[in-house]
């Protein structure tokens, strides 16, 4: 969900809608954070350092890790100038 990256105000529930219940009666709205997270914004800019950061994204590690992609996926793995589009 690319939006967990950029956009807090998809994890609260400012318009009040009625998402209903869980299995054990209690009301949904606003996501509740880990520990590490002190709100909307912490959380979204800490996955964000995570998400750009160089931590087990490609190579041994990230392998090791099953954090890899087909290699295109890659930036600089294609050169898209040479793509010819008929």
């Amino acid at each position: 969900v690319p939006e967990l990256f950029y956009l807090p105000e998809v994890l609260t529930n400012e318009n009040s809608i009625d998402f209903g219940t869980t299995q054990l009666g209690e009301k949904l709205g606003t996501v509740r954070f880990p520990v590490w997270a002190e709100n909307p914004v912490d959380f979204v800019h800490k996955h964000r350092m995570a998400l750009e950061s160089e931590y087990k994204q490609q190579g041994k590690e990230a392998i090791a890790a099953d954090n890899v992609f087909f290699y295109i996926t890659y930036e600089g793995t294609v050169d898209t100038d040479k793509i010819s589009d008929p």
